[in-house]
């Protein structure tokens, strides 16, 4: 019908023209999705060969520094603060919040109260929820908190699992910097 349709006449040999469209539309389809990947992999070339190359990390970082390595792609930045503890106090722009109470304490930990991390508080979804919820690809996990007591021991938790590279870098308490968005003022 589909050629026949066209000509405006019916066609003779509609099973072979149902046929030669199906295989007219699946060769028409490989094209395109061959040229949407070709296109994809060299946007990622450039951007590979474009990419700058990071210095490393400061040998001391804390939050009187953190801004000078917010924009880094190769690193993720988490805080580990609840919600109410974020609106409370703000949030520096480029930190993800996983909520250590919420998120983790319960579920990849049960510490019993310990502020001090043993690997017996992992559980046995720990390996699990870490890895969703921390990357381990990245160059460097920075971890925070308000004090920095929670990020020193999930620190300790993530070095226990293979991460490397994780650093506590203190608590929003002491972040004296320009990227903090909501809650009070840093008192200075």
């Amino acid at each position: 019908m589909f050629l026949g349709g066209l000509l405006g006449r019916k066609s003779y040999y509609p099973l072979r023209e149902r046929i030669m469209s199906r295989q007219t539309i699946i060769v028409v389809w490989l094209i395109v999705s061959a040229i949407q990947l070709g296109g994809c992999a060299s946007l990622h070339a450039e951007r590979n060969m474009s990419a700058p190359v990071l210095a490393e990390l400061p040998a001391q970082l804390d939050m009187s520094n953190i801004d000078q390595v917010l924009d880094r792609a190769d690193s993720q930045f988490i805080d580990l603060r609840s919600a109410k503890e974020v609106a409370a106090d703000g949030l520096i722009e480029g930190f993800a919040v996983v909520a250590f109470f919420e998120d983790l304490d319960g579920h990849a930990l049960l510490r019993n109260g310990s502020t001090t991390f043993q690997p017996e508080h992992l559980t046995v979804q720990a390996q699990l929820v870490f890895s969703e919820l921390f990357d381990q690809k990245a160059d460097a996990v920075l971890l925070m908190c308000r004090s920095g007591a929670r990020a020193a021991y999930v620190k300790a938790a993530l070095e226990y699992l293979g991460y490397s590279n994780v650093r506590n870098i203190g608590g929003i308490k002491d972040y004296q910097g320009s990227r903090k968005v909501g809650g009070a003022p840093s008192v200075k």
